[in-house]
């Protein structure tokens, strides 16, 4: 992960086995095939990296929209971090 913080670029983990990556969840466990790190980046600055799990490939249209979206998840990060400051610096929280 700090490489797709470092590298800003989404990172693709295919493992065709399956053997290597588990999903659990309150539901279940299961297989997955791929796994996705996208950097959250605002204003040039990595601020996260958000990973997701596939049980198949992702299409370029896919990978690219992901890279976009960062982006904006990136603004609204940083936008609710901008807000709880200042709410902390008035003495108020909603």
């Amino acid at each position: 992960m700090g490489q797709v913080a470092l590298d800003q670029e989404v990172c693709v983990i295919e493992d065709k086995s399956q053997d290597n990556l588990l999903i659990q969840s309150a539901i279940g466990v299961a297989r997955s095939g791929v796994v996705v790190a996208a950097p959250v980046i605002h204003q040039n600055v990595t601020i996260g990296v958000i990973v997701l799990a596939r049980f198949e490939s992702l299409s370029p249209e896919i990978l690219s929209f992901l890279s976009s979206a960062m982006n904006t998840v990136g603004l609204a990060l940083h936008s609710a971090n901008q807000r709880d400051a200042l709410q902390d610096k008035g003495g108020k929280k909603s």
